[in-house]
């Protein structure tokens, strides 16, 4: 809403039984001001009168201008409060859920109250609702004066002075959550605020410490977490609570609680607060329940016209800057392909070298592992039989497996077994006569001796 009131004048008016206060501000572009809001006041004061009569003063001081919005805030004790928990769903489905039982939650007729619903989205997986409402016939009567002294086109919004401390508690960084006890008149509030929302309210008689301390418990009961975060606003003498030492529940917590010295001299001050942070807007009369708290179409004008100048400027430079840039990339891109042409042949040497690094690794490896084999395939050929030969060669680990042809399969095993380079030899499948060659097909594995055998080894096959 503060966006709306650039250059406005706003009025926040208190009217409590005993004396009514205001406080009287204008929005600038950069900064709000305190104004005197008519001929002869200050910005801020309050009047030897209560209710409607003090409130009749304060208006038939102050010039009728449709410029100015004016705020009202009323005492709690004028309207009623019901704390409804629902399960977690949209804002607006919560809105028609309470809309639907107003009959349950209003001990009056629907048709003579006022009423609007301020709801928490979203509060320990549920969604929240603070259902206000109040007797029309005593809200007309303030709604009256402003209409009989001229200003009812300027009244916002009607609504109780809690409300309006929540939204100050915003404006101010407030720890939440938190729980606020006013004390005005002869009765008292406990609230409990959650940044911008405002999720209980009780009243009692201040005389009536009974009740009291049963109110106080059921809320903190129900949000524990503010029990070390307590404050209270003071607009009468501070109301003292006879402490039962034997019982342990920490009433004192409140005695002890800080008071907001800023609103307990003039609770006007919470009546201009909504105007100027995001909460959920509350006014207690004919207009429907109001949900938005931020209106993004409001900003896209502004938005636009922004961009628009930002365009314009930065356009004029542009072109002349991506011709530049363009004549630097055909300037960069000659100059790659000149350079290109320098790098083909170093990198056709490069991958020479590359490959020649990869034999000689190759080399290396061979060096290093192949004499061993060397000193298996010289073995193997001093001890078979003449005439054997190898179709197959393969040395993978400790074991060299052989595709052989010899003329005696048995006599080629009993000799190789006779060499200490193997642990174990022996035929693998079946022996085949080849008649027509005179010879024997058979396949050799041989197990080599661990003593004779590193731990690296290779694999392939090598044709005998």
């Amino acid at each position: 809403m503060g966006n709306n009131l650039t250059g406005k004048e706003i009025l926040g008016i208190y009217a409590a039984d005993s004396r009514v206060s205001y406080y009287c501000v204008k929005k600038g572009f950069s900064r709000v001001k305190t104004v005197s809001p008519g001929q002869g006041l200050s910005f801020a004061g309050d009047t030897a009168q209560g209710g409607i009569a003090g409130l009749r003063e304060i208006l038939k001081k102050i010039k009728v201008d449709s410029g100015r919005k004016i705020f009202l805030a009323l005492p709690r004790s004028m309207f009623f409060a019901r704390d409804v928990t629902l399960p977690a769903m949209p804002v607006e489905d919560a809105v028609d859920s309470i809309k639907n039982s107003i009959s349950i939650y209003s001990h009056l007729p629907h048709g003579e109250i006022y009423y609007d619903i301020f709801v928490t989205p979203s509060f320990k997986d549920n969604t929240r609702c603070l259902f206000l409402y109040c007797e029309k016939k005593t809200i007309d009567k303030y709604r009256d004066m402003f209409r009989e002294t001229g200003h009812i086109n300027c009244l916002v919004s009607v609504f109780p002075v809690s409300y309006g401390i929540c939204a100050w508690m915003q404006n101010n960084d407030i720890k939440y959550p938190a729980g606020v006890l006013l004390e005005y008149g002869n009765e008292c509030e406990f609230s409990v605020f959650e940044g911008r929302y405002w999720l209980s309210s009780v009243i009692w008689n201040c005389a009536d410490q009974d009740n009291g301390r049963i109110a106080f418990r059921s809320v903190i009961s129900k949000f524990p977490e503010i029990i070390d975060n307590l404050y209270r606003v003071n607009t009468a003498s501070r109301m003292g609570w006879n402490h039962n030492e034997s019982d342990d529940f920490p009433d004192v917590k409140i005695i002890d609680a800080k008071t907001i010295d800023a609103l307990s001299d003039n609770l006007a001050k919470s009546a201009i607060a909504p105007a100027f942070c995001k909460i959920q807007q509350i006014s207690l009369d004919e207009k429907p329940v109001k949900l938005n708290f931020v209106k993004p179409l409001r900003y896209i004008l502004t938005m636009a016209c922004i961009i628009a100048l930002f365009l314009f400027y930065i356009t004029g430079n542009l072109s002349d800057k991506i011709k530049s840039e363009q004549f630097k990339r055909d300037r960069s891109k000659q100059s790659l392909e000149q350079l290109q042409k320098k790098i083909d042949p170093v990198q056709n040497r490069v991958s020479i070298l590359k490959k020649a690094a990869s034999v000689k690794e190759d080399a290396e490896l061979f060096l290093r592992l192949r004499p061993d084999l060397y000193t298996y395939v010289n073995e193997i050929s001093r001890l078979v039989p003449a005439g054997t030969w190898f179709s197959a060669f393969y040395f993978y680990n400790r074991m060299i497996h052989l595709n052989a042809y010899s003329k005696d399969a048995l006599a080629t095993v009993r000799n190789l077994r006779k060499s200490k380079l193997f642990s174990k030899v022996r035929i693998k499948g079946p022996v085949v006569n080849r008649g027509s060659s005179k010879k024997e097909q058979f396949s050799l594995e041989l197990i080599l001796n661990s003593k004779h055998h590193g731990e690296e080894s290779i694999r392939g096959p090598r044709d005998g």
